[in-house]
């Protein structure tokens, strides 16, 4: 989130109020010849069911719908009745990369309980993240088996790079206004993050999904693959997750760093920093975050 050292001190600025929905309570367990898993008490016993008498079918048949496709994770667009609500989901089957990996996920979890887990633990945290509604695994002994978990569908979202985008055909006025609630509101969900214990090597601006609403910005986190639980963040893990973040916002030379540092503030309201100052901590996400540049264009691949 930074760039360079501004002259300015830290702008007083005063904190979105966004509700986050609490995690659902206690989930039941279901079991079926294929598959094995939980769901949540608001997704009906015999809907759960129908998903777990054969998970990939259920995948298959909302495969023209795919929102992310790549050689270990394939997502789609599926509809599940929750709470007897037909509601749109992200029906994600995850699959181990490698043998290893797969040996791996057999002894911590697979790949969707563990972001299960860390759906749960971000929500509890007051982290907005997609809701997990079910999570199953395949009832296999290869090693390289897949998982499956659904999340609610986040209506009228979209990630924080084409929502800069569109930001940047704006009349000044409106970019300048968006910007800054949306600084605040991203600022608050990555310091809420951190002060929750959870590191997040894979933050970036795909992975940022902001609801653009009239009389606010909020931003949610999704893709959680690169997230891992530690009793606490240091401040090198601090700089080196925000760094990733901050490298790709370069993209948009009209991004003050007036914005950037709203974003800062915004962080350590939530996420005070034990021990320096703030400008010590900017400094060291602006190095990192050159890393980062420098790292990204060796190996040929996009900032964003």
């Amino acid at each position: 989130m930074a760039s360079s050292l501004p002259t300015a001190e830290l702008i007083c600025v005063a904190e979105p109020q966004r509700p986050v929905r609490p995690p659902t309570g206690a989930a039941y367990a279901l079991s079926s010849p294929l598959a094995t898993g939980r769901a949540v008490a608001e997704l009906a016993a015999d809907e759960f069911a129908q998903v777990l008498a054969d998970p990939e079918a259920f995948w298959r048949a909302h495969a023209a719908r795919p929102i992310k496709l790549s050689h270990s994770t394939l997502i789609v667009q599926a509809e599940l009745l929750i709470a007897g609500q037909p509601t749109r989901v992200a029906f994600k089957r995850a699959s181990p990369k490698s043998i290893v990996k797969g040996l791996i996920d057999r002894l911590r979890g697979s790949r969707a309980e563990r972001g299960w887990h860390l759906a749960r633990r971000l929500m509890a945290c007051g982290v907005a993240t997609a809701e997990p509604l079910l999570v199953c695994d395949e009832r296999s002994y290869r090693l390289k088996r897949h998982s499956y978990l659904a999340t609610r569908w986040i209506d009228d979202s979209t990630n924080l790079y084409h929502w800069l985008e569109a930001l940047a055909g704006k009349p000044p006025a409106v970019r300048t206004r968006r910007l800054r609630q949306a600084a605040l509101s991203v600022g608050q969900l990555l310091g809420r993050m951190h002060a929750g214990g959870i590191e997040n090597r894979d933050l970036k601006a795909l992975n940022v999904l902001i609801v653009d609403r009239p009389a606010s910005v909020d931003a949610y986190l999704v893709d959680l693959d690169g997230m891992r639980v530690r009793p606490s963040v240091d401040r090198q893990t601090r700089a080196r997750d925000l760094a990733r973040l901050a490298a790709g916002l370069d993209a948009w030379p009209w991004m003050t760093r007036t914005d950037r540092l709203r974003a800062l503030q915004a962080y350590m309201r939530v996420a005070p920093l034990d021990g320096g100052d703030w400008k010590q901590f900017w400094r060291a996400i602006a190095a990192a975050s050159r890393r980062v540049q420098r790292r990204l264009k060796r190996s040929g691949r996009p900032l964003v």
